[in-house]
């Protein structure tokens, strides 16, 4: 049994944008779909990578981004500070051989770190928009990047012994700080909306594009499209993007970085009210990352925006998994999850039973305990499409609280494999499983509704799955003689 607690439901309405603009450090794009804002912090980590690959931490394994606006649309001073850090525990990109006592042994011996900084500002060129939802951006930008021992290793550790990690023991390639200017720029052109499938959820594309170019000719850059869905203050979006990396690096940390950063990148994400939250991974290496943000003093939704209501909401909660080590019953709070609830036009003004109801889109991603076994992970997805019947259909501002019950059927799949992979451990390996799934539970939702059309709130949801049709899609998993509990971490 899990419990799923959501924070900020956010928005009856939706329409079409992005976020994640730009993935180049040094540039000064929002992250939040749909609305600009004076000021705005990103998050960057593999962790959140909402396990479209596995989580290695390495690579550019951690970064911070600030931004700043000073001035109206179109005429903008745009302040972009970013810090990274880099790191290359298999600068080759070996596999692990699971048939070795060690797997990782030989694969780390020229493991480097290096941290980049880069400050760059722009200003936005004056373009005009174009329709209610549509319209272009420009920002050229300078800015100087800075590569050396920049505080990374202290950071990432001290955020490692936070969160009961190991440090990671990793010699910088170099100690002395490096400056080189750079200037780049920054676009985004929103066109839409393209298609409705309902009478007030307009659709649309957002083309993407930016890049620098430093005085030691190392080349950053992006293209992107994205297929969007935003509103008055929320947005949801799919996409991919072409990332390229050429030129002389700042170091040959960088180098290994910019060849693992390089190709294909499919995306996805949510934004509900100033929170946004994105994950993207790399069709070729595997390569993952993810991004949570916050943007301060956003600009009010346009008049179009505000006015719509297309029944969906955008939901982003955290699971926590019941589990009974000892016969002793603890909580566990894991992984995230996004929905997207969508109650069509149509039945909002229908019977009683119909304005009660909507369907329900999920997916959740994060690590699932592992009962007795202490160094072993076992990594989860999984897809969920299902209804809500609530107990009452409020219509109106005003704080309100709703009891409602909810079924879904779903995909998951189970990655389970050793953390501890020296000679003595319990467990060494790794295994896969699938299975269909059944959900039901029941739970309430609090939402505040300041005005009509956006609506903000939390949610507290007691969910049961049952997993059914359970296959195994790899096992090279083993344990140590005498446990004999490997099939239970295993089991969805």
């Amino acid at each position: 049994m899990s419990m799923r607690v959501r924070l900020a439901p956010a928005l009856l309405v939706l329409c079409v944008r992005t976020a994640f603009a730009v993935d180049v450090p040094g540039l000064p794009a929002p992250p939040a779909p749909a609305t600009d804002g004076d000021i705005w912090a990103t998050w960057a980590n593999d962790g959140f990578g909402g396990d479209l690959g596995p989580s290695t931490d390495d690579w550019r394994t951690n970064a911070v981004d600030l931004g700043f606006r000073i001035g109206g649309a179109g005429s903008a001073w745009r302040i972009a500070i970013n810090h990274s850090i880099l790191t290359t525990k298999n600068p080759d990109e070996l596999p692990p051989d699971y048939t070795a006592p060690d797997p990782f042994a030989g694969r780390n011996a020229e493991a480097k770190r290096l941290d980049e900084a880069s400050i760059g500002i722009g200003r936005d060129l004056p373009l005009p928009s174009i329709g209610a939802y549509a319209g272009p951006r420009i920002t050229p930008v300078v800015g100087l990047r800075f590569s050396g021992d920049l505080a990374g290793a202290q950071l990432q550790n001290a955020t490692h012994s936070v969160l009961g990690d190991s440090p990671l023991d990793v010699p910088y390639e170099r100690r002395d700080v490096r400056v080189w200017p750079y200037v780049g720029l920054d676009a985004t052109w929103l066109i839409g909306p393209a298609a409705r499938v309902d009478a007030r959820i307009p659709f649309g594309v957002e083309l993407a594009a930016g890049g620098t170019v430093t005085t030691a000719g190392e080349t950053q850059g992006e293209l992107g499209v994205r297929a969007l869905l935003l509103g008055g203050d929320g947005a949801a979006w799919v996409g991919a993007r072409r990332e390229f990396r050429n030129g002389a690096t700042t170091s040959g940390t960088a180098q290994a970085v910019a060849r693992h950063e390089r190709g294909l990148w499919l995306e996805f994400g949510v934004r509900t009210g100033g929170f946004t939250f994105a994950s993207s991974g790399d069709w070729r290496t595997r390569a993952v990352e993810g991004r949570v943000s916050w943007t301060w003093h956003r600009d009010p939704p346009r008049a179009a925006l505000a006015a719509a209501t297309a029944g969906i909401s955008v939901e982003v909660g955290t699971p926590i998994y019941r589990k009974s080590p000892n016969g002793r019953t603890k909580f566990e709070r894991s992984g995230l999850d996004y929905q997207l609830r969508w109650q069509p036009a149509a039945w909002r003004t229908a019977g009683a039973l119909t304005r009660r109801l909507s369907f329900t889109a999920r997916y959740a991603f994060g690590d699932q305990p592992v009962p007795y076994i202490y160094d072993m992970e076992s990594k989860y997805r999984e897809g969920v499409v299902g209804s809500e019947l609530a107990a009452f259909a409020h219509s109106g501002p005003g704080l309100h609280a709703d009891p409602f019950v909810a079924a879904g059927l779903g995909y998951r799949r189970n990655d389970v494999r050793a953390l501890n992979n020296a000679p003595g451990a319990l467990a060494q390996g790794r295994s896969a499983y699938e299975a269909a799934t059944l959900h039901a539970g029941a739970g309430v939702r609090v939402l505040w509704q300041p005005t009509a059309g956006t609506s903000y709130g939390a949610s507290l949801i007691a969910d049961e799955m049952l997993p059914f049709a359970q296959r195994t899609v790899s096992d090279a998993f083993r344990t140590k003689p005498g446990i004999d509990n490997a099939d239970d971490t295993g089991q969805i």
